[in-house]
């Protein structure tokens, strides 16, 4: 019954998953040009990159914003759509028996735990997908480039996600961190933003997620949870930047108490106003 559940969740929205998952790979792709471009024109080699390089740039994000005369705050669109796609892609596995279908789902598994467990297994899936198609997009243009395949940060990708010159360590560093983060931080997100559709409506709590991203490029704090999905904010390479790990656990925890808490609510809420679903 959990696996035709998952099926059942994922078959539902595969026109979603097919538009979204292109939306994905062309800004994967526009990050590393809008990067690439900079590169060129100043003729640096791009030889000098390679594979963590081109995920780093994927997820570049950008310096912390210090206000001055004059200046306005530009949030990085690339990397907030980035993520905005990769909330949206699970968006369609948010909903909690709020319709029809959803309900006879319920009904036909016999059991609460049994379609959450489903409802997390889809998220966690849809997530996998696309990790990657973000993947798959910078193993080709790193092949493409005839770069290598190292786990290695260059300083200079650094400076490309417009981290300040002032700040950013002179040796390139193991980005495994980095990749890890890359991986699993949106997951955890869409996790999140699954069990925070409990108590709002799906699409509110999207737009929650998508306010926290929006604060989290303007100011770098630790409960800001993009702020560790930005390479210009990094502290491998960044002077003063945040920590994946640190990250990665913050958001684990986050997202386990959504989770935990939205479960316990549905556990005992009366969805279908019937009897015979445990």
């Amino acid at each position: 019954m959990l696996g035709r559940l998952v099926r059942y969740n994922l078959r539902v929205v595969r026109t979603r998953h097919a538009l979204v998952l292109t939306a994905l790979a062309a800004t994967s792709a526009f990050q590393l040009i809008d990067a690439y471009s900079v590169v060129q024109y100043v003729g640096l080699s791009v030889e000098r990159l390679g594979f963590a390089d081109n995920i780093g740039l994927i997820f570049a994000g950008s310096a912390p914003f210090v206000a001055r005369p004059g200046v306005m705050f530009v949030p990085p669109l690339g990397w907030m759509l980035l993520l905005m796609l990769h909330l949206y892609l699970t968006l369609g596995s948010s909903t909690w028996a709020s319709h029809g279908f959803e309900q006879q789902a319920l009904v036909s598994s016999g059991s609460r735990k049994t379609w959450f467990m489903a409802k997390v297994i889809s998220v966690t899936i849809e997530c996998l997908l696309a990790s990657i198609t973000v993947l798959a997009v910078a193993m080709l243009w790193t092949a493409v480039y005839r770069q290598t395949f190292t786990l290695q940060i260059n300083p200079l990708a650094c400076s490309l996600a417009g981290a300040s010159s002032e700040t950013i360590r002179n040796a390139p560093q193991n980005g495994t961190w980095f990749l890890v983060g890359a991986a699993m931080m949106p997951c955890l997100l869409s996790l999140a933003q699954l069990g925070l559709a409990r108590f709002i409506r799906p699409v509110y709590a999207f737009l929650v997620m998508t306010t926290l991203l929006t604060i989290s490029a303007y100011a770098q704090q630790a409960l800001l949870l993009g702020n560790y999905l930005m390479l210009a904010r990094w502290s491998g390479l960044v002077v003063g930047g945040v920590s994946t790990a640190q990250g990665v656990a913050l958001t684990a925890t986050v997202s386990l108490v959504c989770i935990l808490t939205s479960y316990a609510r549905f556990s005992h809420s009366d969805i279908l106003g019937k009897e015979g679903v445990s």
